[in-house]
């Protein structure tokens, strides 16, 4: 936002006087001046006789076409033209861009099995630094803390969330306040184990002297990669059906 740079000058024997309003018929005013390149070019602003004050407007630096530092060089001159300068030069930093975020892990469109997961990725402000990251698994309707700020790991609690697919949302925020982009990264949960029952033959100890059919049902939250069936008897085991094509 808009501020004021303020501040007193004055001279024993008095400061350099200016027409700041180009009407003769008017008294001069004492200045400074104020440069905001370096000396390359100086604006002068008028000083308030009755208390020797001033004040200047920093305005149109929020765009986000002024990022940095700002180095604004200040000085008086007497009516001698001698010239005194402020120590040190007033700097501030303009800072109206967010931090962006890239997400490192889970990878894209990974399937994670396990309770918990460390999400990680990297944050980088450009005229500030890095205060604090935050992300969401539920679309953004909430936000946690994660651990760390250019590099930073966030605790995923797998064994809470829905089954299937997962976007993990992750933003930043700057010393400044301000708050970056989101980033995104989708990527599958599976926590529940396949669900087999078999149902044609039935429990127990079963006698067959003949061939016969295994049938019944195969469900997965998620969906279903393989089916293998595998017959176990005194010889040893040898699998008798291998299905590696379901999905």
């Amino acid at each position: 936002n808009d501020f004021l740079i303020e501040g007193t000058a004055w001279d024993a024997n008095g400061l350099k006087r200016w027409d700041d309003d180009g009407d003769p018929l008017t008294d001069q005013v004492p200045y400074v001046e104020v440069s905001t390149d370096n000396g390359t070019t100086w604006e002068k602003v008028a000083v308030d006789e009755a208390d020797d004050t001033w004040s200047y407007s920093v305005i149109g630096l929020w765009d986000g076409n002024h990022e940095g530092t700002k180095n604004y060089r200040i000085r008086a001159t007497d009516i001698f033209s001698k010239v005194g300068e402020a120590v040190p030069v007033y700097s501030f930093t303009v800072d109206t861009l967010g931090p962006t975020v890239i997400i490192g892990t889970p990878s894209l469109d990974s399937w994670l099995t396990v309770s918990s997961y460390p999400a990680s990725g990297t944050a980088n402000d450009a005229t500030s630094s890095v205060e604090s990251i935050y992300f969401s698994t539920d679309d953004g309707g909430s936000w946690d803390l994660a651990t760390g700020t250019t590099q930073w790991t966030a605790a995923l609690d797998l064994q809470n969330l829905a089954e299937g697919s997962v976007t993990l949302q992750v933003k930043a925020f700057d010393i400044a306040g301000n708050e970056g982009p989101i980033a995104s990264r989708s990527f599958g949960n599976d926590q529940d184990l396949p669900f087999l029952e078999e149902d044609s033959v039935g429990t127990g100890t079963i006698y067959r002297n003949t061939s016969f059919s295994l049938g019944g049902t195969l469900t997965d939250s998620n969906s279903i990669k393989r089916l293998v069936v595998v017959q176990k008897s005194s010889a040893g085991t040898v699998t008798i059906h291998d299905d590696a094509t379901l999905s």
